[in-house]
């Protein structure tokens, strides 16, 4: 069996990972490919994990990496006051009524009660910068935000200890609010709006933080196909300077979609996605250190699914993308039965060898510029681990992409033309540890490790006959001894690729 060791870079910790990249490994069960970990803390010390242990642990270091570099202002967006300084009042959907002082012996009704009040005029709150609701736990309704007049910030959150629970929120007009603490689920149907929290294009300035969005199931025992079609929809935020930061996204049929320009998305958490877990319309976006685990897909689902994808249909070209330190890990097993010959989703026939699969990180359609993907570890059993389409003046930069399934699935980074035949421009592919890096013959080299195989495409369009790869001249891999400036060893003949960098790349 061979493996290699390999350090995952743009986490808080030396990370070095044994991978095994043979027909012997995938024998073992199909939760992971990981057959050992190696752990190097700054001070020295060198532990070796499980591979349940390693998990856990690259988990926790992505987010807390995601929640230590959301920075405290970003694009000129404000971010609240972690103290609140103004009044308080206490909400209870049980005890609570509308002619309540607030208090916790007179507290107000329901979050939804409250503010369908307001906005008929039958309740005078004036709120104001540094207020904050508290939440008792129980059900608090169908909740719409209006327009409450406040110039800084407001914080809607749970009570201590308390566990509320709102079944769908709509924000307007409104700007300068914290929701924190809270769990958004309710059951869904398919029929009717399926997203759980929606924000408007006229609001501005909301920040989701600290809280979980699930579909209920109410107990009963979902098939794929009720996945499929009945589950939730998680946060869809089109207003402007969103901020998302160490929230859970759980057993939902999409995750996070961000269609506003200005949007941190930072220490998240996504498992049992159905399709797509992040996906962004829209530039000036900054996605760092999310977490985002196994998920639900299934033939029964139309689409591809995707851990984090970017479109654009504006003509106008979108810029400013920040894709760092995230991890995707996909172990989802093959399944047994063949599935319908004849059935093709999105664009791919489903066979038997491809499974069900779920890919990377990806741009395929739109016109970008200045994104940069950076410090990523992606796993998954898709051949698009990392695909960017059509980018310009980008950076594709330290990123690991490995396939779950190596005997099938070969992971690839792709840098092409778009599908509308944009060329990629300027744009440096650099220090990325993949199986197969495909480039357009348009980009200058730079040094990679590419474990097999140099794909130079020389029209840029993914699908097309690329040249023979030869020898790989100044990308990298393992028949061109550049990377010896910054790898500490390569040697395919013993199965050992220690793509530790001797010293940092980029200071």
């Amino acid at each position: 069996m061979k493996a290699g060791a390999i350090e995952f870079v743009g986490l808080a910790a030396t990370l070095a990972l044994t991978v095994c990249g043979t027909a012997e490994a995938t024998e073992a069960p199909r939760s992971t490919f990981v057959e050992s970990a190696i752990l190097s803390e700054p001070s020295g010390d060198v532990q070796r994990l499980s591979s349940r242990d390693f998990t856990e642990y690259m988990e926790r270091s992505v987010l807390d990496y995601g929640r230590t570099k959301a920075p405290a202002a970003f694009d000129g967006c404000p971010l609240p006051d972690p103290v609140s300084k103004g009044r308080t009042y206490v909400l209870d959907p049980v005890g609570g009524r509308l002619d309540g002082e607030g208090s916790a012996e007179r507290p107000l009704p329901s979050l939804s009660a409250v503010f369908d009040a307001i906005r008929k005029g039958r309740l005078q709150m004036p709120l104001e910068a540094g207020d904050t609701l508290l939440l008792r736990s129980g059900d608090h309704g169908s909740v719409v935000v209006p327009d409450l007049g406040n110039d800084g910030f407001i914080a809607i959150r749970a009570a201590p200890g308390a566990a509320p629970v709102i079944e769908t929120l709509r924000v307007t007009d409104a700007q300068n609010i914290v929701f924190e603490g809270l769990r958004f689920s309710s059951a869904g149907d398919g029929k009717n709006n399926r997203w759980l929290a929606t924000v408007s294009p006229d609001a501005s300035s909301i920040v989701f933080r600290s809280n979980r969005f699930s579909t209920r199931t109410d107990g009963a025992s979902w098939s794929d196909e009720d996945w499929a079609q009945r589950s939730r929809m998680g946060l869809f935020s089109r207003g402007h300077c969103a901020s998302v930061v160490g929230n859970r996204f759980d057993d939902l049929y999409n995750g996070f979609r961000s269609a506003g320009t200005s949007a941190l998305v930072a220490g998240n958490r996504f498992e049992g996605v159905v399709n797509d877990n992040i996906t962004f319309e829209t530039g000036r976006q900054w996605l760092l250190g999310n977490a985002i685990l196994n998920g639900r897909n299934s033939l029964s689902n139309p689409l591809h699914s995707d851990a984090i994808q970017g479109w654009n249909k504006d003509p106008d070209l979108a810029s400013d993308v920040v894709i760092d330190g995230n991890l995707t890990l996909h172990y989802q097993p093959q399944r047994a039965e063949p599935p319908d010959p004849k059935r093709k989703v999105a664009g791919q026939w489903m066979t038997p060898e491809s499974g069900v699969y779920r890919q990377g990180i990806s741009i395929f359609d739109g016109k970008w510029s200045h994104v940069r993907v950076s410090g990523n570890v992606i796993v998954t059993n898709s051949t698009h681990a990392l695909t960017m389409l059509g980018v310009e003046d980008s950076e594709i930069t330290e990123n690991v992409a490995l396939s779950s399934d190596p005997t099938r699935v070969t992971a690839r980074i792709r840098i092409l033309y778009a599908k509308s035949r944009a060329p990629v421009e300027r744009t440096v592919v650099e220090g990325n540890v993949v199986p197969q890096l495909e480039v357009t013959t348009r980009l200058p080299p730079h040094p990679n490790v590419i474990l097999d195989e140099l794909i130079q495409n020389t029209k840029g369009q993914p699908g097309e006959t690329p040249v023979p790869p030869g020898p790989p001249a100044g990308w990298g891999g393992v028949l061109d001894r550049q990377q010896d400036v910054f790898v500490r060893d390569i040697d395919p003949a013993a199965g050992i690729y220690d793509v530790r960098p001797r010293e940092p790349m980029h200071p």
